[in-house]
C-alpha cells in the first residue's frame, strides 16, 4: 500500500476545502468518479490518496460550480520545498 504523503495530505485538503466551499457532498464525488464514497472518506481522513485521474475528474465536477477551478487550485501551491520534498520521497522510492 501506497504511503499518505504530506503532499498526498495538501492535495485533500484542498479538494475538501473546494468541496465543502461548493457544498458538494462526498456522495456526488464518488458517483462522478464511479467509484465508493467510502473511498472519498478515506481519503479525507488521510488513509488513502487520490490518483491523477481522480484528481482530474473532481476539477471537471467542481467546474461545474466554480468555472475558475484549474488543477492549480487543487494542487499545493510550487515552492522549493515542495519540489525538494517532493523529490526526495521519489529518491527514496527508487531506492528501496
Amino acid at each position: 500500500m501506497n504511503k499518505v504523503s504530506q503532499f498526498d495530505k495538501r492535495v485533500a485538503k484542498n479538494i475538501t476545502k473546494f468541496r465543502k466551499k461548493l457544498k458538494v457532498s462526498v456522495e456526488e464525488i464518488a458517483e462522478f468518479l464511479y467509484i465508493d464514497a467510502s473511498f472519498i472518506r478515506s481519503v479525507e481522513c488521510f488513509d488513502k490518496k487520490y490518483n491523477l485521474r481522480h484528481i482530474y475528474l473532481i476539477m471537471a465536477l467542481f467546474r461545474k460550480y466554480d468555472k475558475t477551478i484549474t488543477i492549480d487550485s487543487l494542487l499545493p501551491k510550487c515552492s522549493d520545498n515542495i519540489i525538494k520534498t517532493l523529490q526526495k520521497d521519489t529518491n527514496s522510492k527508487t531506492k528501496a
